[in-house]
């Protein structure tokens, strides 16, 4: 324990950080971000005002998505889905409101999804993700209650009850298809010193994203597939998996001008610890130029009996003790953005953080792409982007990763191989009669760097991946 903490400590205090540029990854982007205020600075007078004053919001979406795998073991898959998103909060009284949304998703056309590939054994991995993992053959009854909660706001902070969204370096929405991931529970945001904001979160339930039911925390871990144990024995641990829920402390303070810091801890009771920090630094010369640089940190490990206590059915296993490394340097001139960003993952174990609860926000993080499973390896980044004045943006990154190799079940938990992956990321928001609607294009171009199995390689390398997205915010 005395190790982790120095540790975290280490690279919280002598690392310098990114900047928040507009053209880094965020996985909100094609929904709107409503203003969810509920402070209506209007008198209420009468219980019904407490509704007739309240703020409607949400979005319409369209996403077509299609993967074309190289050579002729598989077949191409695509999908149509079109969804709408539905947000509704009170009026404010005496510091409460209440907030209810919902989501539902309907299958315009698509190939046969609930068919499993002969080769692989396995369902088309990104386009059922559109509508419901847990059963392949439901594109058409795909409704969800995403948000219930009250809310209490004092000042500039605020306690909030029920179903709500949360964002954090790694349990987030993650809003990348036509649900994204919900959460149950309590938090805390404390605003009230200087510079620095406090959040605390305890999670007792999830619903992943690409589902439509609700699950305690401990059952929905393996919902996305289980991968291998360190000894190489299939994973078995969803529905074995014991914890009471999910607790999440973060601190984020602006040191001094340009210079950010945050630390976050989650403790899954029964399972796992993990503490991750980073210290953010940007420097503006003159008045085109911007320059940012930064270094990450993780620690992790077991936590009660890792899930189980029969090991076999274990999500976390005693060797999974991970560490790893981030940083990135960049620059901003005129609109232009280009950064290069490296991950290092020690190979004492994996790093393992349910992917049912969101994913890994780091510097090397991109679309189709997941550092969860792995350990013993390094990623490196180049990323390109461009800022027009119009109201178009576009993201180039060239990527690869050199891992332990995808028969090493010790630290790779999905047999991963090595890979370079080269994605096109283009959006337009429109104005004039148009505003509100926003047009995305993501291009993903994934290729294996060894020889894999047949079954290890699907929907993890060698395809050609396109998607696009119209969405409609309101």
């Amino acid at each position: 324990m005395k190790t982790n903490i120095v540790f975290l400590i280490f690279f919280t205090v002598v690392s310098s950080g990114f900047s928040q540029t507009p053209h880094r990854y965020t996985f909100k982007d094609d929904s709107v971000k409503l203003e969810r205020s509920g402070a209506s600075a209007e008198s209420i007078d009468r219980l019904y005002e407490f509704f007739t004053k309240g703020h409607w919001g949400g979005h319409v979406r369209n996403y077509t998505m299609l993967t074309d795998h190289f050579g002729k073991t598989f077949e191409t898959q695509y999908a149509n889905a079109t969804g709408m998103k539905i947000h509704f909060n009170t009026a404010n009284f005496h510091g409460f409101d209440i907030g209810i949304g919902g989501i539902f998703t309907f299958d315009v056309f698509s190939t046969d999804l609930g068919k499993r590939d002969e080769v692989a054994n396995s369902y088309p991995g990104f386009e059922l993700q559109l509508f419901d993992v847990t059963n392949p053959d439901n594109r058409y009854d795909l409704d969800r209650l995403d948000e219930l909660y009250i809310r209490y706001r004092f000042k500039n902070s605020e306690f909030i009850a029920g179903r709500h969204e949360i964002e954090t370096p790694l349990v987030n929405q993650a809003d990348g298809r036509m649900k994204p991931y919900a959460f149950q529970g309590l938090s805390f945001k404390f605003n009230e010193i200087p510079r620095t904001q406090i959040f605390a979160s305890y999670i007792s339930h999830v619903s992943p994203r690409s589902t439509v039911e609700w699950y305690s925390l401990g059952e929905s871990i393996g919902i996305y597939g289980q991968g291998r144990n360190p000894d190489g024995t299939p994973g078995d641990y969803h529905g074995f998996t014991q914890s009471y829920g999910l607790g999440i402390l973060g601190l984020e303070h602006q040191l001094a001008k340009g210079l950010d810091a945050q630390i976050w801890g989650y403790h899954v009771q029964n399972v796992m610890n993990t503490a991750y920090g980073k210290l953010d630094y940007t420097i503006q010369l003159g008045e085109k130029w911007l320059l940012y640089s930064g270094v990450e940190g993780l620690i992790q490990s077991q936590s009660g009996s890792g899930g189980s206590k029969d090991e076999s059915h274990s999500y976390v296993c005693q060797t999974d003790e991970n560490r790893l490394v981030g940083a990135n340097l960049g620059a901003s001139y005129r609109g232009f953005d280009l950064s290069l960003n490296t991950l290092y993952l020690d190979d004492r174990g994996r790093f393992l953080f349910p992917r049912e609860w969101g994913r890994e926000n780091f510097y090397v993080t991109m679309p189709r792409n997941r550092i969860e499973g792995m350990g013993g390896g390094n990623m490196y980044d180049i990323r390109l982007a461009r800022k027009f004045k119009n109201g178009l943006t576009a993201v180039v990154d060239y990527a690869v990763f050199d891992g332990p190799g995808p028969n090493n079940a010790e630290l790779n938990k999905y047999a991963m191989p090595d890979y370079r992956q080269i994605n096109f990321d283009v959006s337009y928001n429109f104005t004039g009669w148009l505003e509100g609607l926003k047009l995305h294009f993501l291009y993903v171009y994934k290729e294996a760097l060894e020889l894999a199995a047949p079954e290890d390689i699907y929907y993890q390398a060698n395809f050609n991946h396109y998607n696009l997205i119209a969405n409609i915010n309101f």
